[in-house]
């Protein structure tokens, strides 16, 4: 102990005498490692473990899928009970359906995302409330006393984390509602999103072997596997199937790890390409300090060969440099925090506001500390070893009489910190050419025409509570007046609504055949996008009819069934003959005659399952849940206000949600390539400094190593531009093996960036030719200085030295 201690405080001395050095290596460390932690904290959070419950290794959930079709789906509201009944893979089973709740307590009413759960959500979730209680059965009765739990957020946001909340009335949809408790901080039940869960009650009308409304959680039991658990459910899947073949035959269950629910496969991709880029952004900065230690062991090689003659061994000199270099990431340390916490900042603004949730997680800073700290440690090896180990590798008889780095050793350092640099350009390049393809992608995709006007569109979402309308002709009376009075308002060039508007979704989906085409048994059914639209929907949005016609007012529940298909719809099935008049069949039995054919909306290319879109009248097949569009002449928010106000005349208990103009919506639903394309802009400029700094750095040693050499060049009378050359040429030189190596590593990356992101372009010869220059006179312009100064050798000065 006492040998370690002696050997930080003369590593600390050592770094003292050398400033320059010190804080350019506690520079690019910090840059190195505060980019590594800040990506493994949000990796940690999100991907690998962003499920904040008990055990949650155990938790699963439990789909349905149609066969001849491998997406999931909901589960049918009948089939929860039963499956709860008859499976004993699992301790226990939650259903939960999605929905938001109108909170009218309040001097205005505010629309909140929320969940009615079962009661058993908690255990099999593991969440315990951090006030009050969870959920008893017997309160998802019907009529049992009507019951809330807060979020964290919610508690916080509206009540002030008031502590006597416990037991008070809220107002939801109109009517009392008490609070029964308030989920922790950091975490959530069951999506991030959700603000307040509610008892999901479910009576005898409420059971449908086709209405496929749920999410079903699960808890495995002891000794259950996923797999073991999914022989179960098939099982039970046939023998429901068997009962009720009319609706079951088609459907068996799926059991898959929630954390693969939760995790997408674009968010994935995403994660490997980022910690893949944060991972070359490290190796380079560990290059460039190694190479600082190179040059300064070289420099310090008179002193190494005194303390190896009087006695020292070569392992006590590798450790003594080794506790350089683990001062030197010690001291990085608390930078490389600030440098973590700057990134965390900018990773949060690039999230769109549904992701506001991350915020809590990214307080704990423990976890922030510990992945730091490793990644240092671990840092600290990676620079370290290989200078350590050349520096104490010493010649008594030359190191002492020439107290430096010459002749073949002194070739061999240079060698080893050149191909240092060839490796930081060629990473460098590899990540560079990425980068520059995704950022070709990001802007192709944000320069793609929606297929409409986007401009002086507003956009809003509603939701009827059931209780003040409770059938669908109140829903039918709400939309009609609502839209009277929207079109009557100054500046409001028309108005509409729909299931769900373009971008963002949420989507509703449907699966068809048609008439007089028949599937054969193993032809996937079509699945297509479905919405409920008002006349004068297509004409609000600005779609492009191409054949037959728009709805009418005369479409209604008592006229023939009819339905608009889009263009993507119409070319795949009807490619050769008019698709008017003839009819779609939905899998329950019903048909619709196509009216018309209008032109696709863009997103459905790019962000949705599927192209195909099928548009029913409102009036025919009408909804609770409206979104609103409203065409606009003057900017499209200020007629916000006079939107809310034309709603609450309508009914002043009825918040409106996520008011936004169309533009506004579609940056949101581009924030993922546009997040994706950002980060790695940024670790790629980083990476590119580093790389200049390294291409300076041992430019400028061996400049300085060769000033005798640049001296006597000039006594001969060497032209200034001449040794300048010399100096560039070594640049060129480095910077020509850089590329051609790094072009290998460009093509591997673009050709994985094509495997893992949609609409990715695997090569582009132009991008790898400009970014390749682009490195290249980069890495010239950082000889510019050593150049420079080899130009000014005074030839008396080194023809005294030699």
């Amino acid at each position: 102990m006492e040998t370690f201690w002696r050997d930080v405080r003369f590593g600390a001395r050592a770094l003292l005498h050398s400033p320059g050095f010190a804080i350019v290596a506690i520079a690019t460390l910090a840059l190195g490692i505060g980019a590594n932690s800040a990506i493994f904290r949000v990796l940690d959070i999100v991907v690998l473990n962003p499920l904040p419950w008990e055990d949650p290794e155990d938790i699963v959930n439990i789909w349905e899928v149609r066969a001849l079709q491998d997406s999931t789906r909901g589960v049918a509201t009948a089939k929860y009970p039963e499956w709860r009944e008859q499976a004993r893979s699992f301790e226990d089973l939650a259903a939960v359906r999605w929905g938001n709740f109108n909170l009218t307590d309040g001097d205005r009413p505010d629309a909140v995302e929320g969940a009615r759960v079962a009661p058993s959500i908690f255990a099999v979730l593991g969440v315990r409330p951090i006030l009050g209680r969870p959920f008893l059965e017997e309160e998802a009765e019907p009529g049992a006393p009507k019951v809330a739990i807060l979020s964290h957020g919610l508690w916080e946001r509206r009540f002030g984390r008031d502590p006597d909340i416990v037991g008070r009335s809220l107002g939801i949809d109109g009517e009392p509602v008490t609070i029964v408790g308030v989920i922790p901080e950091a975490t959530y039940l069951p999506w991030p999103q959700t603000e307040l869960v509610t008892p999901l009650r479910m009576g005898p009308e409420d059971l449908s072997r086709t209405d496929h409304a749920l999410n079903v959680f699960g808890r495995l039991a002891p000794g259950v596997s996923i797999s073991g658990a999914q022989r179960e459910m098939d099982v039970i899947a046939a023998r429901l199937a068997e009962h009720y073949p009319e609706t079951d035959a088609e459907w068996r269950a799926r059991v898959q790890h929630t954390r693969d629910t939760y995790i997408d496969e674009d968010t994935q991709n995403a994660s490997i390409l980022v910690m893949g880029a944060v991972v070359m952004v490290l190796l380079i900065a560990c290059a460039n300090v190694a190479n600082l230690q190179l040059a300064r062991g070289a420099a310090r090689q008179k002193e190494i060969a005194i303390r190896s003659a009087i006695g020292a061994s070569r392992l006590q000199i590798v450790l003594q440099l080794l506790t350089e270099s683990a001062l030197l990431a010690l001291l990085a340390l608390p930078l490389s925090l600030l440098v973590s916490h700057l990134s965390f900042d900018g990773i949060l603004s690039l999230m769109p506001p549904d992701a506001a949730w991350l915020e809590t997680f990214f307080r704990v800073d423990p976890p922030l500390l510990l992945i730091a700290a490793g990644i240092a440690s671990s840092t600290a090896l990676l620079f370290g070893l290989t200078p350590a180990l050349k520096a104490s590798k010493t010649d008594l008889t030359s190191d002492l009489k020439q107290g430096g780095e010459r002749g073949s050793r002194g070739a061999a350092g240079q060698r080893l910190r050149s191909t240092l640099v060839v490796a930081q350009i060629a990473v460098s390049l590899g990540l560079i050419v990425g980068t520059g393809l995704l950022i070709k992608r990001s802007i192709r995709m944000q320069s793609v025409d929606a297929g409409f006007p986007t401009e002086n569109l507003l956009t809003t979402y509603l939701e009827l509570p059931r209780g003040r309308y409770p059938e669908p002709d109140h829903w039918k009376s709400f939309q009609r007046e609502l839209l009277t009075r929207l079109e009557g308002l100054p500046g409001v060039r028309s108005a509409s609504t729909a299931a769900s508007a373009p971008f963002g979704g949420p989507y509703n989906a449907r699966d068809f055949t048609i008439r007089g085409k028949p599937f054969g048994p193993d032809d996937e059914i079509p699945r297509a996008l479905w919405s409920n639209v008002s006349t004068g929907y297509f004409e609000t949005l600005g779609l492009r009819l191409r054949q037959g016609r728009t709805f009418l007012e005369s479409d209604r529940e008592s006229s023939v069934p009819v339905v608009v298909i889009n263009d993507s719809l119409a070319h795949r099935f009807f490619e050769n003959e008019s698709p008017l008049g003839q009819y779609l069949a939905y899998l329950d039995g019903t048909e619709r005659e196509i009216v018309g054919v209008v032109s696709d909306i863009s997103e459905f290319r790019a962000f949705a399952f599927t192209d195909l879109h099928l548009y029913e009248p409102y009036m025919q097949r009408p909804s609770a849940k409206l979104a609103v569009l409203v065409r606009t002449e003057a900017p499209p928010l200020s007629l916000g206000s006079a939107l809310r106000r034309e709603v609450r005349a309508s009914d002043p208990l009825l918040p409106l949600f996520n008011l936004q103009s169309m533009t506004r919506r579609i940056e949101i639903s581009l924030w993922f390539p546009r997040a994706l394309t950002n980060i790695m802009a940024t670790l790629a400029g980083v990476a590119l400094v580093l790389t200049v700094v390294g291409v300076y750095g041992v430019v400028s040693y061996a400049t300085s190593r060769r000033t005798g050499e640049f001296g006597i060049r000039a006594a001969l009378g060497a032209e200034p531009s001449a040794i300048a050359g010399l100096v560039l040429r070594q640049s060129a030189l480095l910077a020509g093996w850089g590329v051609a190596i790094g072009l290998f590593l460009a093509l591997a990356v673009t050709q994985l960036l094509a495997a893992l992101v949609y609409d990715m372009e695997p090569f582009d010869p132009v991008a790898f030719l400009m970014l390749s220059l682009l490195l290249v006179g980069v890495a010239l312009a950082a000889s510019a200085i050593p150049a420079l100064r080899a130009t000014r050798a005074d030839p008396m000065t080194a023809l005294q030295a030699e």
